[in-house]
């Protein structure tokens, strides 16, 4: 079964083909076994505490029906301080890792930066931050081997809601 190219030339399916139509590439090099000592350890979060009983009392919503029963939520007053514990897999090493909260409203349909729905910020240690004004702000309060203790400020006109 032969046939003409668009280039005129005869093709035999069953021959194979001309020499001068094949070209050889080169060998892929492989690449050097890792160890996994070598391999750096992504930071995951493996578990965030809201501290709910600390800071229900600081912020005056021990009262809130919110905080109670079976799935209690956390209640807080814009504008003012709450702390959060965040527990890694590995230490935090600030110089190597990107840390941000993403705080997201709850009823959204599609959340956004532009419409305040949803909000990222960074964790900075303070020595590493410069003093710049932003809505929202996180203050790292301490940092064990695995754990940081967050205080995050939220803006006092951010949305209400869960």
């Amino acid at each position: 079964m032969s046939k003409k190219s668009q280039h005129g030339f005869k093709l035999d399916w069953k021959r194979p083909a001309p020499a001068e139509w094949i070209t050889v590439l080169p060998r892929r090099r492989r690449k050097k076994k890792v160890n996994s000592e070598d391999k750096e350890v992504p930071l995951i979060v493996e578990l965030v505490d809201l501290c709910l009983s600390l800071n229900t009392v600081e912020h005056h919503t021990s009262d809130f029906y919110a905080v109670h029963g079976e799935n209690p939520r956390l209640a807080i007053r814009r504008g003012s301080p709450f702390k959060i514990s965040v527990d890694l897999n590995r230490s935090f090493d600030a110089s190597k890792d990107i840390l941000c909260l993403v705080f997201t409203l709850k009823d959204a349909r599609s959340p956004s930066y532009s419409q305040n729905t949803e909000v990222l910020v960074p964790v900075v240690l303070d020595d590493d931050k410069e003093k710049v004004p932003a809505p929202w702000q996180v203050r790292v309060l301490e940092t064990q081997t695995k754990t940081l203790t967050l205080e995050v400020t939220p803006s006092p006109n951010c949305i209400v809601g869960e």
